[in-house]
């Protein structure tokens, strides 16, 4: 999680000064961008929420109390938002379709480079496609505390946190996201070793 002189800005932020508010977007813009993608699964849907991330927390800075940091704080909002998104999206699926909603979009890969072995590159996408194809079946709260871990990379007590949930909660939230994750893997004939590449 990103380090700032949190109270400072937050102090400066909420006396209208909007210079600091732009430093809490430009610090944390591209983390909450990477949690809002692992979370919707597609590039517009996460621009999408990272707009109404901080459109939120803009209209929030009043009702922040220091308890926790200012990063925790924007995280919480985040994964409120982009819970939020996916039942509106849900929703819109549902009525603009036959009623089922779709898992998500999965990417292409990104990075696979032509250069190197073809038949390697083609398996590295086909994982990370498993894997965030997995990641979309989870539930909400699954999918939030693996994203913040694995993803975001913050410690068990930092997901607390930010979910407002205790650290055993979140340790017993993340065995089953983990168990769920596997589980998918496994039925694509991946395993957890080539996963975690």
């Amino acid at each position: 999680m990103k380090t700032i002189d949190g109270k400072d800005i937050m102090k400066r932020a909420r006396q209208g000064d909007r210079s600091a508010f732009q430093i809490l977007v430009e610090t944390f813009k591209t983390d909450l961008y990477q949690l809002a993608y692992r979370m919707l699964g597609n590039h517009h849907d996460a621009e999408d929420a990272l707009q109404e991330i901080f459109i939120s927390a803009y209209r929030s800075l009043a009702n922040f109390r220091g308890d926790a940091s200012v990063g925790s704080w924007l995280y919480r909002i985040a994964v409120n938002r982009c819970v939020d998104f996916q039942r509106r999206r849900k929703t819109v699926l549902s009525i603009a379709g036959d009623g089922v909603a779709e898992a998500g979009e999965i990417p292409e890969p990104e990075d696979a480079d032509p250069s190197g072995n073809p038949e390697r590159a083609h398996r590295a996408g086909r994982v990370r496609q498993a894997v965030d194809a997995s990641v979309t079946m989870l539930s909400p709260l699954e999918r939030s505390v693996f994203v913040l871990r694995h993803y975001q990379e913050l410690a068990l007590r930092e997901i607390a946190e930010t979910l407002e949930r205790s650290e055993g909660t979140v340790k017993s939230v993340l065995f089953r996201a983990i168990r769920k994750v596997r589980d998918y893997l496994k039925c694509q004939d991946i395993t957890i070793e080539e996963a975690s590449k």
